[in-house]
C-alpha cells in the first residue's frame, strides 16, 4: 500500500477515519452557514463577529479541561458525549431559523454551546489517532484526517450553496446533527487500547502537563507562533464573507471562495501525507505563511477568480503546516499526557482569537478593511518563519513512531 494510506491497512484507524469523514462533511457547512445566518439576522461585521466570537471562547476556555477529561477517561467514550452535544446544539439552530426567530444573542448562544463540544471533542480525537494506529505511520493517519476534513470543506460548501439556492439555511444545521448521529454509531464500535490515567489527582494532572510544555521548548514556541498566526487568520474570517457578499458577488461568491479554500487544503493534505514527515515542525511553520495569499487577493482585487487562487494557496500552506504539527505532537509527547498535551498547545494557539473576532469589526470601521487586511497577512507571516529560527526547532530530532510506542508501555 502507498505510504499515502498506509495507516488505513490498521482496522480501528479505518473506522475511526470513515465516522469522522462522515462528520466532516457537515463540519464543512458550518463555517458557510453560520456567517450567513448572523447575517440574514441583519449583522454587521461587528455582529458577524460577536458570533464567531461565542463559537470560538469556550474552545479556548475548556480546552485544557477537555484534555484532562481525555488522559482520565475513555477517549471513545469522551468523544461519543460530545459529539451528542454537537448534535442537540445544530438541532436547536435549526429550528430557530425555521421558526424565523432573528434573536442574534440566541444564535451566539447555541453557537457556544456547539463551541464546548468542539473543545471536549478534539483533544480525545488527536490523542485517540496514534493509538488506532499503535504509534505507526503517522504521517499517513494525520494526512488523511487532513485530507478527509478538507473534503468535507469542499463539500461543505457547495452543499450550502444548493441548499441557498433550493431551499431553507436550516436544512444545513440538520444535516450537521445527522453527521454527528452517524458519528456516534461509527464510535460505538471502535476498541481502543487506552482506558485512562487516574493515579493522579487533577491538580497534579494538571501541573504535569505544565511542566511538560517548558520541559518540550518546540511545543512552546510553535504555540506562541500559531497563536499570534491564529489572530491574524481570525481577522480575516470576519472580513472575509463580508467583503464576499458586499463586493465580490453576494452569499454565492463566499460559498466559492470557501470552496476554493477547501480544494487547497485538500492539495495541502495530500502533499503533507505524500512526501514524508522529517523534521515536521520546521515544516509546519515554513508552510504557514501561504496563509497570507488569500488576504492579499481580498485587499487588492475584486476579481472572485483571483480571491479563489488565493483562498487555494492560502489554505493549501495552513492544511499541510497542521499536518506536519500533529505529527510532531503525536510522536514526540507521551501517550498519557498527549490529550492534555495537544489541548493546551490549542488552548495556547486560539487564545487570541476571541480578541480578533470582536475587534476586527471596529478595526475595519477605524482603519478600512484593506488595512486590517493587510495586517493580517504581515502578523500571520512574520510570526512562524521568526519562530522557526529558533534551535529548538531546528535541532528537534525527526518524528520517531517508535519511541511513542516506547514511552506508552511505561
Amino acid at each position: 500500500m502507498s505510504s499515502r494510506f498506509s495507516a488505513l491497512r490498521h482496522s480501528q484507524f479505518r473506522r475511526l477515519w470513515i465516522g469522522q469523514s462522515l462528520s466532516a462533511l457537515g463540519d464543512g457547512l458550518v463555517p458557510v452557514v453560520v456567517a450567513l445566518a448572523a447575517i440574514d439576522m441583519g449583522a454587521t461585521a461587528r455582529g458577524v463577529g460577536f458570533v464567531l466570537a461565542c463559537s470560538t471562547v469556550p474552545r479556548v476556555v475548556l480546552m485544557p479541561l477537555g484534555g484532562l477529561i481525555a488522559d482520565r477517561y475513555p477517549r471513545r467514550a469522551v468523544m461519543i458525549a460530545a459529539d451528542a452535544i454537537r448534535l442537540v446544539s445544530q438541532v436547536a439552530i435549526a429550528a430557530l431559523l425555521l421558526a424565523d426567530i432573528e434573536n442574534l444573542g440566541l444564535l451566539a448562544a447555541l453557537c457556544f454551546a456547539f463551541s464546548v463540544g468542539v473543545a471536549i471533542f478534539r483533544p480525545a480525537y488527536s490523542a485517540l489517532i496514534p493509538d488506532t494506529t499503535g504509534g505507526q505511520d503517522l504521517g499517513s493517519a494525520n494526512g488523511l484526517v487532513s485530507i478527509s476534513v478538507n473534503v468535507g470543506y469542499v463539500a461543505g460548501p457547495a452543499l450550502a450553496g444548493i441548499i441557498l439556492i433550493f431551499g431553507n439555511i436550516a436544512f444545513a444545521f440538520f444535516i450537521d446533527a445527522l453527521t454527528f448521529a452517524l458519528s456516534i454509531a461509527t464510535l460505538a464500535g471502535l476498541h481502543e487500547h487506552f482506558s485512562g490515567y487516574h493515579e493522579i489527582s487533577l491538580r497534579k494532572q494538571m501541573a504535569a502537563g505544565r511542566a511538560l510544555m517548558k520541559e518540550q521548548t518546540w511545543l512552546l514556541r510553535g504555540t506562541a507562533a500559531f497563536g499570534a498566526f491564529n489572530f491574524a487568520f481570525a481577522a480575516s474570517l470576519v472580513l472575509a464573507p463580508v467583503i464576499a457578499t458586499n463586493r465580490l458577488g453576494g452569499p454565492e461568491a463566499w460559498s466559492a471562495i470557501c470552496v476554493a479554500a477547501g480544494i487547497g487544503a485538500v492539495a495541502g493534505g495530500v502533499g503533507a501525507a505524500s512526501f514524508g514527515a522529517t523534521r515536521p515542525v520546521v515544516r509546519a511553520m515554513v508552510l504557514l505563511p501561504a496563509f497570507a495569499a488569500e488576504p492579499i487577493a481580498l485587499a487588492t482585487t475584486t476579481s472572485l477568480v483571483f480571491v479563489c487562487l488565493g483562498a487555494t494557496l492560502s489554505f493549501a500552506g495552513i492544511s499541510a503546516s497542521g499536518v506536519y504539527w500533529a505529527v510532531a505532537l503525536h510522536s514526540q509527547l507521551p501517550e498519557r499526557q498527549l490529550a492534555l498535551a495537544s489541548a493546551m498547545n490549542q488552548f495556547g494557539a486560539l487564545s487570541l482569537t476571541p480578541i480578533a473576532y470582536v475587534g476586527a469589526g471596529w478595526l475595519a470601521e477605524a482603519m478600512g478593511d484593506v488595512a486590517v487586511l493587510w495586517w493580517t497577512a504581515a502578523i500571520g507571516c512574520a510570526a512562524p518563519l521568526l519562530t522557526v529560527r529558533s534551535a529548538a526547532m531546528v535541532r528537534l530530532p525527526d518524528a520517531a513512531p517508535e519511541a511513542y510506542r516506547d514511552r506508552s508501555r511505561t
